[in-house]
This record gives structure tokens, sequence and C-alpha cells, in this order.
């Protein structure tokens, strides 16, 4: 009967209202239904929606249903491609491989008349406002678009195709490549913070809207990124000992660049040892009165020459400001520096 809007009063405030509006039945040729709710004003709080025929519209709402929303068909959705990412100096190099195209050629995804027509990948640099592991949609931005056309500003597939590497059977009567087919670089990032990719397939269709006109309609494959396949660039690993320093120095709780925390994921504060020796090391971090604070184990002879401390001393609490020192030791030398921290 029209009530098609769940209302609760605003936070501190409370009032009374009828929730059946019976105003739209005072005009001449507006007669109520025999079903017609009685006149009976409700007292309206925070918390607790009450269904309301908010419009004064007896043909809105089917309990409380107002708006038929059609949904896609799974089917009719590409899946998005196998993708990994790997940090690397001041880079991060993002790789997938080409299954989307395969099913979409055999007609197994897309519907019909359906075509394939590139990727998406998508960057996680602002953690900004975040109240799960991942923040919202809007933190993503489209970092860049490869398409099999460049008509719209898309870049070529061919140049980001690696061609040397070979396939791994054939599907569908196609190549299956693994991942790595694609590969791009992305070098506008910082060693020690924290990113995310995600690569989607886009497909495309072309509908008759009659009268001779066509009109392409675009759809991607769903957007679901992982926490855990978050990724941060490091700083190559140096051949010999005596360059390590640590960054930010000093630290600051406030750092703006940190990941917020929240539930699963507590302690996201860190510093990161920079220009350790590509050799086993261990780092250990003491107070300026001489008590050991914590020690770090890190392994830099495949190139990774950064580790990350999360501010937590050995006895599992969470260091106070002060001034502390660390030594670096490995086949290749010894490193003595020291940094602060401000809570």
């Amino acid at each position: 009967t029209g009530h098609e809007a769940c209302i609760a009063a605003p936070p501190g405030t409370a009032f009374q209202y009828d929730p059946h509006c019976p105003e739209k039945f005072l005009c001449p040729e507006c007669v109520p239904p025999p079903e017609a709710p009685p006149d009976l004003p409700m007292f309206y709080t925070p918390g607790r929606c009450i269904w309301t025929d908010a419009d004064c519209d007896e043909c809105t709402g089917i309990d409380g249903n107002d708006t038929r929303i059609h949904w896609l068909d799974p089917g009719d959705l590409p899946i998005g491609p196998a993708s990994r990412m790997a940090p690397l100096d001041h880079a991060i190099k993002i790789e997938w491989d080409n299954r989307p195209e395969i099913l979409a050629a055999a007609g197994l995804t897309g519907g019909t008349g359906a075509r394939f027509a590139g990727y998406r990948v998508y960057k996680l640099a602002d953690w900004r406002g975040r109240q799960s592991l991942l923040p919202p949609r809007d933190n993503w931005a489209l970092w860049g678009v490869f398409g099999t056309e460049t008509r719209n500003g898309e870049t070529a597939l061919g140049t980001i195709t690696d061609t040397t590497l070979d396939y791994e059977r054939v599907l569908y009567e196609q190549r299956l490549y693994a991942i790595g087919r694609y590969a791009v670089v992305d070098s506008q990032v910082l060693n020690g913070f924290d990113y995310s990719y995600f690569v989607t397939t886009v497909i495309e269709r072309d509908i008759d809207i009659g009268t001779g006109f066509i009109r392409t309609e675009r759809s991607e494959s769903s957007f679901t990124p992982r926490f855990e396949r978050l990724v941060r660039p490091a700083a190559a690993a140096r051949e010999r000992g005596g360059t390590v320093w640590v960054v930010p120095n000093p630290f600051r709780g406030s750092e703006v660049w940190q990941r917020p925390t929240v539930l699963g994921d507590p302690l996201t504060r860190h510093i990161d040892f920079m220009g350790l020796p590509r050799a086993r090391s261990t780092i250990k971090i003491w107070t300026v009165a001489g008590d050991h604070v914590a020690t770090l184990d890190h392994d830099g002879s495949a190139g990774n020459g950064q580790a990350a401390w999360n501010l937590v001393s050995r006895n599992g609490q969470e260091v106070e400001s002060g001034i502390y020192l660390f030594t670096v030791e490995s086949p290749l030398g010894q490193d003595i520096g020291r940094f602060v921290v401000i809570r």
C-alpha cells in the first residue's frame, strides 16, 4: 500500500508522524481502498525504522520494495585473469594470464555475441578511511587499460605481451599461457609503502537498438581483491656492508601513509631497514641504555635489501618514544646506526 521507505529519526531527535499518509486520500477522486490503514500517528526514534508512505503515493512500494533491479546473469560476465605481483626496487611488476580470452572466444563466458576487449588494472595506494582489511572501492584508482583496440585510449595488448613465454597447453583450440603472458611495471611507488593491485577482464557486445543504430555495451569481471595480496616494494640488497639506513627516521605515530589499524590487522606501523647486504644478516635493536629490544633475521641473498620492523619488542610490547640503536651483522660486514621513535 505504498510504504516504500523505512524511516528512522536522526540521532538525538524524535518525532510523531502518520506512516500511512492519509493526505493522499483528500482529493475528490482519491477514494481510500477498503484495506486502507487507519490514521495512526507513530513515534519515530533513532535506530528503529518504520516502513512509511513517504511520497504519499499508494502505487509505490510492495511490502517496502519500490524498485525493480535487473541483476546480471553471472554467465554474462567474464572471468578475471590469474595474476601475481612482484615487488622490485622502487617498482612493482604486475603479471597475468590469457585464460579469459580463451573462454570468451569459446562462448563459455560473456553470453551470446560477446567478444573479448581487454583488461583493466586497478591500484590501491590510499589506505585512509578503511574500516575493514581493505579500504572502500573509491580508494582504488584505475591505473591502466589494455585492449585489442586503442580507439578509446587503451594501451595495445601487444606492447605488454611476453612473446618469449611458451604456452602451457591447448584449451578450446587456443593456446593457454601461464601468468606472465602480460606484464607491466609500476614505477610510481615508494619502497616500504603498501600497495595492492587487481586485474579485471572487459568484454563487448553489440546491441541493435533499431533504425540501423548499434549500441556497444561493455561488461567487466567482478572486482574482488584480497588483502593478503598486498605488496611492498623494497630496496635492492647491497654487495657490501656499511650501507644500512632506517626509513622513516624519525618515526612518528601519526604518519598518514601507514595503514590504519583495523580488526585483523592491528600492528600496521613499521619502520624499514634499507640497504641490507646480499647475504643472511641479523639485525639487533637496542635502547641507548644498552637494553636489547628486538632481533630480526633477514635473508638478502636473493636480492631483497629491506626488512620491516613492527615496533614491537621481543617481549611483545609496543616500544615507547626514544632514541634506538641498531646493529647489522653479516658475512659482508657490520653496520651500526640509530633512529628515533616519536609516539
